[in-house]
């Protein structure tokens, strides 16, 4: 139910469970409680996040803005556009510029002891979700500890933030997409949001390997 907050909820797939009430838009919290308490607790399967370039005609940084809107696209969370307004290595995956037109989704790169700039957003609720990693969420004005696979809602108004106890990966899904963050770029100019190229978000001993290949110490590819 946490990520009705940050998109239009699905109501249909909501209502055959009683989760709420179709005709006057409202949800049941005691059949909310009831399924969660009546829940299997599973583990997650420790499948690694990884870059991929699979089905090119479908990738998101083949099509432009307008292809993507009309027809979708296929994303991944390592490549998109670049992004270092809260002081730390991020992608934008979902927004505007990318044809998303009313949910945003980032993914940033958090070296270990890296603290990000605490912010808010004027009017985009955010779900915060450590995928990698561990450390801290800031969320309304305290530091709460947080692993791999916790998230935070922080609706808009409410300070957040994150830092690290070890190298993370981290992103965060939001509804409208966090037009506050792109008013000081170049990625906007009077309202008009221009589309970069996208590239890849990698780790700085990720970025190191890369300038090597193999057999050529020293010869970037």
């Amino acid at each position: 139910m946490l990520v009705t907050q940050v998109t239009p909820p699905h109501i249909d797939l909501y209502s055959d469970h009683g989760f709420c009430n179709a005709e006057l838009g409202v949800v049941n919290p005691e059949a909310i409680a009831k399924a969660a308490l009546n829940s299997k607790r599973v583990e997650f399967p420790n499948t690694p996040m990884a870059y991929r370039e699979s089905f090119p005609d479908a990738r998101a940084w083949n099509l432009s803005a307008d292809e993507v809107r009309r027809g979708g696209a296929l994303f991944n969370v390592y490549k998109g556009a670049a992004f270092s307004g809260i002081g730390l290595p991020m992608r934008l995956i979902l927004w505007p510029g990318a044809g998303s037109r009313t949910a945003g989704f980032n993914h940033a790169f958090a070296a270990e002891g890296v603290e990000d700039t605490v912010h808010r957003h004027p009017v985009s609720d955010e779900c915060l979700i450590l995928w990698q990693g561990s450390g801290e969420f800031y969320i309304g004005a305290e530091w709460v500890n947080a692993q791999a696979n916790d998230c935070v809602l922080a609706p808009c108004g409410v300070t957040h933030g994150h830092r690290s106890a070890e190298g993370s990966f981290f992103g965060g899904f939001a509804s409208p997409a966090q037009l506050d963050l792109l008013i000081p770029t170049d990625y906007d100019s009077d309202g008009v949001v221009t589309t970069p190229e996208s590239t890849e978000l990698i780790t700085p001993s990720q970025r190191i390997k890369k300038k090597e290949v193999p057999g050529k110490k020293g010869h970037p590819r």
